[in-house]
């Protein structure tokens, strides 16, 4: 546990920098905020408030599943005696809420990315061009008088 309060204080102070990327953890966590990331619109089209909202989301989603990885190596989540829901649980459902109403924040609907602007030179070679294929094709279509 107290290894958990310290990267969890690491990722607070330093924020996604802290994360070791030499671990598969680490690059799974960094590529799922770079996808995330693309699907807004790609890093250049993202607002300095979606990333703040972006970094805490990843740092939910480690904890979540770091959280997973504990719950599932315990035999059972309901303590024996007690009969009740080890209070890990209901922590973990709690996050998760936090981690729901982030990407509720950031939107479901993927943005594209905006398209480059057309020279208007180039924007009249592909008309030009377009043009040449029509008529083409048109001439082709026409039956033969003879």
């Amino acid at each position: 546990m107290r290894r958990l309060r310290a990267a969890r204080a690491r990722i607070r102070l330093e924020g996604l920098r802290s994360i070791d990327k030499r671990t598969a953890a680490g690059r799974a966590l960094v590529d799922w905020k770079e996808s995330l990331t693309a699907a807004l619109g790609g890093s250049e089209n993202v607002s300095p408030q979606q990333l703040a909202v972006v970094e805490e989301a990843v740092r939910s989603k480690a904890y979540l599943d770091h959280i997973d990885a504990f719950l599932l190596s315990l035999d059972s989540v309901i303590h024996k005696r007690r009969k009740k829901l080890y209070p890990i649980v209901l922590s973990r459902m709690q996050v998760a809420e936090h981690f729901m109403r982030q990407m509720d924040r950031l939107g479901f609907a993927r943005i594209p990315k905006p398209l480059p602007a057309i020279d208007p030179t180039q924007l009249q070679k592909i008309l030009a061009i377009e043009q040449e294929v029509h008529s083409e094709a048109e001439s082709n279509d026409e039956p033969d008088g003879s």
